[in-house]
């Protein structure tokens, strides 16, 4: 099931810093979901319609990790390096968690993101 996410500026998602986004996931009843062997990927953009994306993490790569929260493997924490980040410009992009195996291709979590400069870079 879909579910929102934004990341507001509440969040402190600033420039150049690393973070990590973490994303409990739940199915359509509301219990955590097992996603063992699943393949993810995170995108943002700086439009929901831009041609490409900005950035993209993805478990293959092993930026994107699957792991225990409320269940078992039902969080997915993408872990993004200050380098990312540094050269994006400030301001509101859009995000999506996805499950990108072929047959069961699904938008787990969506939303926008709030990039913030500060005086540190």
């Amino acid at each position: 099931m879909s579910k929102v996410a934004d990341i507001t500026g509440n969040d402190h998602f600033i420039k150049g810093e690393d973070k990590t986004v973490v994303f409990d996931i739940v199915d359509s009843a509301g219990t955590a979901q097992t996603m063992t062997g699943w393949a993810l990927e995170w995108i943002v953009r700086k439009t929901v319609d831009a041609p490409s994306a900005t950035l993209t993490k993805t478990t293959g790569a092993a930026q994107v990790a699957i792991s225990n929260g409320d269940g078992t493997d039902d969080r997915a924490t993408v872990t993004v390096t200050d380098t990312d980040t540094v050269d994006l410009p400030a301001g509101r992009y859009q995000h999506a968690l996805r499950r990108t195996d072929a047959g069961s291709e699904q938008v787990l979590a969506y939303g926008y993101l709030e990039l913030i400069e500060t005086a540190a870079r």
